[in-house]
């Protein structure tokens, strides 16, 4: 786990606040594709587009996933053409390697983008935010590591909120 998804969890039990805590700190989901791919040089691309394109997806009941394919059924666009991996990463490869299209964590390719190795789809609609909880029940028995990691997320996301 990096520092970006501990404090993700610290700021949000510090604000109580999901919707808020997504906001300071950008997290959103991006759709990528190889930079040779058809759609990554529309200027603008629509849900209809993707219809008879090949969709790398994580697995059924992914959030992820449940957000593009919720998307798609809104407007009536039902993609023939699915892979399904277990693997964030090696749907990710299978994107740099020219195979699809995917919707992944922005935090999970924004390195990627950076380096040129995938490219962003320049979409016409907003995919919401994804959320990670951290949560314990206050009267169980803790291991010492499981203590740490809720000291260091707690620690994490207080020096976030200063940085605010």
């Amino acid at each position: 786990m990096d520092n970006k998804q501990l404090i993700t969890f610290k700021l949000a039990a510090e604000t109580l606040n999901f919707t808020k805590t997504a906001s300071i700190l950008n997290f959103a989901q991006s759709s990528v594709t190889a930079p040779s791919h058809p759609l990554a040089m529309k200027s603008e691309v629509f849900l209809s587009d993707i219809e008879h394109e090949t969709l790398l997806l994580t697995e059924t009941g992914c959030s992820y996933r449940t957000l593009l394919e919720n998307a798609c059924h809104s407007v009536k666009v039902y993609p023939v053409n699915k892979f399904e991996f277990g693997s964030i990463e090696a749907i990710k490869q299978c994107v740099i390697a020219g195979i699809g299209i995917a919707a992944l964590p922005t935090m999970v390719v924004e390195q990627d983008i950076k380096l040129g190795e995938i490219v962003e789809l320049k979409w016409d609609i907003t995919i919401p935010p994804i959320f990670t909880h951290i949560a314990w029940h206050k009267d169980k028995w803790m291991t010492q590591p499981l203590k740490h990691f809720i000291e260091l997320t707690q620690k994490s996301f207080r020096e976030k909120l200063i940085q605010q």
